[in-house]
């Protein structure tokens, strides 16, 4: 979770990538095995993902952890920006 005064309900999952790490499914392997840690460990249930909205490797990343597409909204946390929710 971001804080007490973050506007999400549940923790997000993020990544970022060096260039030459890019594109060779680091971010996926670690992703899914954080997943099934906080769900076992932390009782997790849901979990957001935020990222740019032209950025296809990261929503592709997204898709594949099994997130679902909610569509591009401005979340307060990020500022006025519109950003991709999963």
């Amino acid at each position: 979770m971001r804080g007490e005064n973050s506007s999400l309900l549940a923790p997000d999952i993020g990544f970022a990538m060096l260039s030459g790490y890019m594109r060779k499914g680091y971010a996926v392997e670690a992703g899914k095995a954080l997943i099934e840690y906080v769900g076992k460990e932390q009782g997790v249930t849901a979990i957001f993902g935020f990222c740019n909205g032209e950025n296809e490797a990261s929503m592709g990343a997204l898709r594949k952890l099994g997130l679902k597409w909610e569509g591009l909204r401005v979340v307060k946390d990020f500022g006025d920006d519109e950003t991709a929710c999963w």
